[in-house]
């Protein structure tokens, strides 16, 4: 008798962990499956679990930066105000995780955002499902104003120090644009502009759009005249690979706010914002 009741409180606590083992295999949005055992589409997990999880680097402005509002540290940016909008087509709260930019793809990958946003340029040799671009930009070489006179071409920076951020299209572009560039590769944007501004690199490789941002509040930096081949980018938001469905939604919010000129308007409120945020040292 004592044996058949520790068989079968084997085989209850076996029967526990395996119900266990299932719901940790669960996705961290939702559960893949209906009721029916069916696997559920991204977008379905996204919608029942009443939030869609963004992954940025708060770092770059106008795209994603911190500012404070009503008391309070607050993302903002373009990149974030695009979250919001395809939170709201698909009836969902948005989640924004911040972290480094080298990071993020990574972390996408295993499952942590269903989304990032954080100005990434489109590259077919990164991890993930790109979106139809939402900007598209050049690039600029930031330099010291004092310097103007002095880099005026990319063989100008010839063994030189070039900074750009760490994991970005911007570093492989400093890295080529001249013989003997050392590429200095940073994970936020902002030591990038100390390291320019105390003499410790001569130049960084950004998109142009943040460059010029950041000349708003700095008056002894400018963009060179320097031309970079294979300097336009187009940016896009990223999904896990194979959730088609998740970036059909993004396209049509990208195409709606691209052909309404809502897109301007949100880039124009993200720079003004943003010139208030910048290091002043």
């Amino acid at each position: 008798m004592k044996k058949l009741l520790a068989l079968a409180l084997s085989l209850l606590l076996l029967i526990s962990f395996a119900a266990c083992s299932t719901d940790e295999g669960s996705s961290e949005n939702g559960d893949s499956q209906n009721d029916d055992g069916q696997e559920l589409s991204a977008v379905d997990q996204i919608k029942q679990s009443g939030k869609l999880r963004l992954g940025t680097s708060a770092d770059y402005p106008p795209f994603e930066y911190h500012m404070d509002v009503d008391g309070q540290d607050t993302i903002v940016g373009f990149d974030i105000e695009l979250g919001k909008l395809i939170a709201e087509e698909l009836g969902v709260e948005l989640e924004i995780t911040d972290m480094a930019f080298d990071a993020l793809l990574i972390s996408l990958q295993e499952g942590k955002f269903d989304l990032v946003a954080a100005g990434v340029t489109y590259d077919p040799a990164r991890y993930g499902l790109f979106s139809d671009p939402y900007y598209v930009e050049g690039q600029a070489v930031l330099i010291r104003t004092e310097d103007l006179d002095t880099y005026t071409t990319a063989e100008s920076l010839s063994g030189c120090t070039v900074g750009a951020q760490k994991g970005t299209v911007q570093a492989e572009l400093a890295a080529n644009m001249a013989q003997d560039v050392t590429c200095l590769e940073l994970v936020k944007f902002p030591d990038l502009v100390t390291e320019l501004k105390q003499d410790k690199i001569e130049a960084i490789v950004v998109d142009y759009v943040v460059a010029e941002d950041y000349l708003t509040a700095h008056d002894d930096l400018a963009i060179s005249d320097i031309v970079l081949e294979d300097g336009q980018v187009n940016k896009c938001v990223v999904a896990q690979e194979g959730n088609q469905d998740l970036i059909d939604v993004v396209n049509s919010v990208i195409a709606q706010g691209l052909a309404d000129g809502s897109f301007d308007t949100l880039m124009q409120q993200a720079k003004e914002n943003a010139q208030y945020e910048k290091p002043k040292s």
